[in-house]
């Protein structure tokens, strides 16, 4: 596997934890048209997209977070179920 595909992921998986925290909303996207991505971006076809990232601030407000607690999902040196 190239490289450049582990590190985009990365770097896009941290723009969108830092985008959430700042309020905005997001949407990683990795199946699109080459094609139409080139022609409404106006990016040359010498390069290859990887991945495209919509950004910006939520037409409504998110949901509040409904997560179980760090106890009921970690174990420590051994398994729980």
């Amino acid at each position: 596997m190239p490289g450049y595909a582990v590190d985009l992921a990365i770097a896009v998986d941290h723009m969108t934890l830092a985008a959430i925290d700042e309020g905005l909303g997001t949407c990683w996207i990795g199946a699109f048209s080459q094609e139409a991505a080139r022609e409404i971006l106006n990016i040359p076809a010498k390069y290859t997209i990887v991945s495209l990232l919509t950004l910006g601030f939520p037409a409504q407000p998110g949901r509040p977070k409904n997560r179980k607690a760090l106890d009921e999902i970690i174990c420590y040196e051994t398994f729980n179920e």
